[in-house]
């Protein structure tokens, strides 16, 4: 019997010398079998890709159309802002006229000094703030600013005489001038 266990031991792989001596690799090399369904699997995935890229695509779009409307909102807010506050601007301004138009007509009358400065301040300040007249004669006649009051002969189109001022800020008008206007004949 002890034989038959030495023999065994000898036999035995575990305590094999030789068996416990040799390098055996963990990882054999897998044989690749062709599978027929990888073909299919991958098609399905290419086509999964395929549909997440066209997600990609379409989210990318709209994030982009919002942020477009985004700005353009900020703009419209922003232009709307600064319309309200020309047309407060304006409005006021148009209350001041008819005080400027009566200094104006005092100081031709009196040719008083004071007036004089007080008339020349009012203009500058108004100058500083955009304020323009318009309808001076000889201007060609534009109805967005003007009101032709009458026409008379003289050059077509042309202002001949102006009646009253007329002032614009930016694209508001705040009066229009009334003057006359040269027709031909």
């Amino acid at each position: 019997q002890k034989e038959d266990m030495v023999t065994a031991k000898k036999t035995s792989p575990i305590t094999t010398p030789i068996a416990s001596q040799a390098t055996i690799p963990t990882t054999m090399p897998k044989q690749q079998v062709p599978d027929q369904g990888i073909p299919h699997e991958m098609k399905i995935l290419h086509q999964q890709i395929a549909d997440l890229q066209k997600q990609l695509a379409d989210k990318d779009a709209l994030y982009k159309r919002a942020v477009a409307d985004y700005i353009n909102l900020e703009k419209r807010v922003e232009d709307q802002a600064r319309k309200r506050i020309q047309l407060a601007v304006a409005t006021f301004i148009g209350q001041l006229l008819e005080p400027l138009k009566n200094l104006e007509l005092q100081f031709e009358h009196t040719k008083d000094a004071v007036a004089g400065v007080i008339l020349k301040q009012m203009k500058q300040t108004f100058d500083q703030a955009g304020v323009k007249e318009v309808g001076r004669e000889g201007d060609d006649f534009t109805s967005q600013t003007m009101e032709a009051i009458e026409m008379t002969e003289g050059p077509a189109g042309k202002v001949i005489k102006v009646l009253e001022k007329g002032y614009v800020l930016d694209w508001v008008v705040i009066k229009p001038a009334r003057v006359i206007v040269g027709k031909a004949k």
